[in-house]
């Protein structure tokens, strides 16, 4: 007969064991045991987290839709007539699938062509994350890794990006991010309407357009002969100018086509008879352009 059988003694040998013995995954049940060699039996074990207060009483501490929150150091304490002993820590460690995945831009100012723009992943996981991919527009990965830059932005690379998150338990999805590359106006475009002949007196509508982010928010008008600005319209996409005069360019030619028919009648003039000879003579160039005066038309 052994001595622990004979003679009175308190607990001895106190030892936590874990069930199930591997891995632990969050939403399992777990059965931690504590087990010690008493005489008299043990008749009270008492269960501590960290080092806090009891959590719990009893032999065996059942832990029913496991989460990370119980993951942590755990012993247990096991009590007779004659006295008690606790035994060494356990960890116990929860593992769980990637959550709360989000993504951070830097700088997290305004995204301007031309700069440099940096996205990272950031998720919670156990273990921890082992791969990390980059999505835009739901088509597909566009990078790997937890940071995903890119150098000297343009516009192409404006859209809604995720990141995806993986561990050996699963994975995670970040809410989609919207990335709004900004530039300037680009390419600007001027279209007249009417688009066909313009006619002296009535209305036009110039209308310029431009690609721009944020859109554009001043147009200027300007009418040039040469370098010369002679008038200018701001904050307004369309110009429209009512009364058109020849200065319009087909109207312009126009008037150019009716000048020189004139000027050629007027070189080309009937002969006339001349009463006291009797005979036809054309009139002298000269006498043409002495009876011609030309008007500017303001």
């Amino acid at each position: 007969m052994s001595e622990s059988n004979v003679f009175p003694d308190q607990p001895r040998n106190t030892t936590v064991s874990i069930s199930p013995s591997d891995a632990i995954v969050e939403s399992n049940l777990v059965m931690l045991t504590c087990s010690s060699d008493a005489n008299p039996p043990v008749h009270t074990y008492t269960w501590y987290k960290n080092g806090t207060g009891a959590v719990s009483l009893g032999q065996n501490y059942t832990i029913t839709n496991i989460s990370s929150e119980d993951s942590g150091q755990y012993y247990c304490k096991a009590g007779n007539e004659v006295g008690e002993r606790i035994s060494t820590e356990t960890h116990l460690n929860v593992k769980y699938k990637p959550r709360n995945t989000s993504i951070f831009i830097s700088p997290s100012g305004d995204i301007v062509e031309g700069s440099s723009v940096a996205l990272t992943c950031h998720s919670d996981a156990s273990p921890p994350v082992h791969t990390y991919t980059w999505y835009k527009n739901g088509t597909g990965a566009v990078s790997l890794g937890q940071n995903y830059t890119i150098t000297n932005i343009s516009s192409e690379f404006s859209g809604q990006y995720y990141c995806r998150a993986e561990n050996e338990i699963g994975d995670n999805n970040s809410t989609v991010m919207f990335l709004n590359v900004k530039y300037p106006p680009k390419s600007p475009t001027v279209s007249i309407s009417p688009s066909g002949e313009i006619v002296e007196g009535s209305s036009v509508t110039l209308t310029c357009s431009s690609d721009a982010n944020p859109p554009v928010h001043t147009f200027t008008w300007y009418k040039k002969n040469g370098a010369e600005v002679t008038f200018k319209v701001k904050n307004k996409t369309d110009y429209t100018a009512v009364g058109v005069t020849v200065a319009v360019v087909s109207v312009f030619w126009a008037v150019i086509i009716v000048l020189v028919i004139v000027t050629m009648r007027k070189r080309n003039p009937t002969p006339t008879k001349d009463l006291r000879s009797g005979e036809s003579r054309r009139p002298t160039q000269e006498s043409v352009y002495e009876n011609i005066v030309f008007y500017k038309r303001n």
